[in-house]
Order: C-alpha cells, then sequence, then structure tokens
C-alpha cells in the first residue's frame, strides 16, 4: 500500500498508520516531538534550583540606593511608635526610607502599607518591594526587599537589620508582598 494521503482526517490517520514504513514513520514522528521539546542538544534540561542554591541576581540601582539609605539607620534601635534615629519601629522605617529614597510618602502603619501597592507573589520580588509577615504573637510586620531573599527591617532586639526571606521563621510567617507602582 502507497502512502497517499486522504483528503478526510480517517483517511489520513488509516493511510499513515497502516503499511510498509508505519515504524519508520513512527520513529521520525518520535523524534520531531523531541527535538521540539528538548531542543537538538544531547544534554538535558535544566532542572530549577531551590530558592536558596540560585545564583545570585545582579545587584540594581534600586537595591543599591536602598542598601546606602539603610546603612545610614545602622545602629538605631527597635522603639514602638518610634520615628527617627533614636528610635523606630518597622512602618516607620518603611516610610523613612521611601521618602529619603524615592520621595514617595507611604502611611505611617503597617495596616495602612498593606493596602497600597499592588499585589506581588514572593517569586517575583523586586528590590523597594514591601514584604509583610503575619504572626499571631506578634501581630504585623514589614520590610523592604532587597534581592537574593534579602529584606531590610527592624528587629525588636537588634534595631535594623537584613534577615532572608527563606530564613525558617520568616518563611513561616511570610504573609504577602506589595509593590510601590510609581516605583517600578
Amino acid at each position: 500500500m502507497n502512502f497517499q494521503p486522504s483528503k478526510s482526517p480517517q483517511g489520513i490517520t488509516k493511510a499513515w498508520s497502516s503499511g510498509p514504513g508505519y515504524l519508520l514513520r513512527l520513529a521520525a514522528a518520535g523524534a520531531a516531538v523531541a527535538i521540539l521539546l528538548f531542543g537538538t542538544s544531547c544534554s538535558t534540561l535544566p532542572l530549577p534550583l531551590p530558592v536558596g542554591k540560585r545564583p545570585p541576581l545582579p545587584v540594581t540601582d534600586v537595591e543599591k540606593q536602598l542598601r546606602a539609605e539603610i546603612h545610614l539607620w545602622q545602629d538605631v534601635p527597635h522603639r514602638l511608635g518610634g520615628m527617627n534615629r533614636q528610635g523606630i519601629d518597622c512602618s516607620a522605617l518603611v516610610m523613612q526610607i521611601y521618602r529619603n529614597v524615592f520621595k514617595i510618602q507611604l502611611p505611617r502603619t503597617t495596616e495602612g502599607q498593606v493596602q497600597t501597592g499592588a499585589p506581588v507573589s514572593r517569586d517575583r520580588l523586586r528590590a523597594g518591594d514591601l514584604v509583610f509577615f503575619h504572626s499571631f504573637f506578634s501581630g504585623n510586620h514589614v520590610g523592604i526587599y532587597l534581592n537574593n531573599g534579602d529584606f531590610a527591617h527592624v528587629s525588636k532586639s537588634r534595631g535594623i537589620i537584613i534577615s532572608n526571606i527563606a530564613a525558617p521563621h520568616w518563611s513561616r510567617i511570610y504573609w504577602q508582598a506589595r509593590r510601590i507602582t510609581p516605583l517600578m
């Protein structure tokens, strides 16, 4: 039987799947699918690396500006309700950094800041995004995302610090992130 495609789909299928050369056509079709899926290289597709094992992302100008401003706040202790270098809380630090670096006025409280900007998924975080955490025992907390999982915030015991969102404590209480759209 010669391979003569019919005009109907049933005829094409019947002609393609019967007669001499069927196995050869099947092998060629499989090879074509493999090339489309995996390319022509003999290597396998790279698997995504876990978050902690990914190569670091390049430093952006936004991250440089944020780190420079955060450095100016180094050694400032935590003080609930504080808004200056004698003592500051998490939402006031975020408000001050945004005002000083980006000339953007954010709400004073974490509750106000969590309603600002647009939601952003954890895997799409960029320098300047606000990251929010919620714990039954300590309530809401906010920090500013920098890069590669790092975020700046105010620790009750250590003052202004940089932590990593992938650390067990922060990963467990992570709540959401917001992008302040005029910035991005």
